[in-house]
């Protein structure tokens, strides 16, 4: 059986029109792979600036984290100077007060010489803790108030 001439018009006129449907949706499968091509750059570009700000804020982080560290230490060395200075000082006003009681004869020279050695031992001791140095002035002065008048 020969098939005939309208039957195959209709086939090659129904394969032509399905060749033209499959072109055009071809044609919009490119258009969407350049629209997603186009998209995943714009989305690298994005990461990318966004990975660029997260590494400046890292660094600008570190210096302020650098800077403040210089800072704190600048502090620590200085406040450590001056409780070593006040410290001196202070045993200084030690030596000084035993000395001027040796004088007045309120203890001997050998009393003077102990006072001075235990009175340097504690200064000494103290100076690392603050705490420990204004209590040890509290008994400085309870001491010259009780034994002033010998």
């Amino acid at each position: 059986m020969i098939p005939s001439l309208s039957a195959v018009l209709s086939v090659v006129y129904a394969m032509y029109r399905m060749g033209k449907k499959f072109g055009a949706m071809e044609e919009r499968f490119k258009h969407i792979d350049e629209r997603f091509e186009s998209l995943k750059l714009y989305i690298d570009a994005r990461f990318n600036e966004i990975d660029k700000r997260f590494s400046d804020m890292d660094r600008r982080f570190n210096e302020l984290r650098d800077y403040v560290d210089k800072r704190f230490n600048e502090l620590k060395e200085y406040v450590d100077t001056r409780i070593t200075r006040l410290g001196k000082a202070f045993s200084s006003y030690q030596e000084f007060f035993v000395e001027y009681l040796s004088v007045k004869g309120v203890v001997s020279e050998e009393e003077a010489t102990m006072l001075k050695n235990e009175a340097s031992k504690l200064s000494s001791q103290t100076v690392a803790n603050l705490e420990e140095a204004e209590e040890f002035r509290e008994l400085g002065r309870k001491a010259v108030a009780e034994y002033w008048s010998r």
